[in-house]
């Protein structure tokens, strides 16, 4: 198990700018990464996206509830942006 209680990530949209990696298997790493360094039931709070990029919301739901158990997110208005963005949070399996 890892020794952090928590993690928070700032998501970025689009991880094939900087890596050979799709969208998939680079959320797929992540996580993995994350969920082997949180303790046990330990939490995590990430940026997922824009409320309007549906497609990469679904993505990362599907995801991120592949690894993690208490999923949940939040749509939030930032005024930097000038629209909705989601955040999520999710605890780690014990």
């Amino acid at each position: 198990p890892g020794n952090f209680d928590a993690v928070i990530y700032d998501l970025t949209m689009h991880p094939e700018a900087f890596t050979i990696l799709d969208k998939a298997e680079f959320l797929r790493n992540l996580f993995t990464k994350i969920r082997r360094n949180l303790r046990p039931d330990g939490i995590l709070s990430l940026q997922c996206c824009s409320a309007l990029d549906t497609h990469f919301f679904d993505l990362t739901k599907e995801i991120l509830e592949e690894f993690f158990t208490d999923v949940a997110f939040e749509k939030i208005y930032v005024p930097s942006y000038c629209e909705p963005w989601i955040f999520g949070s999710a605890r780690n399996r014990r």
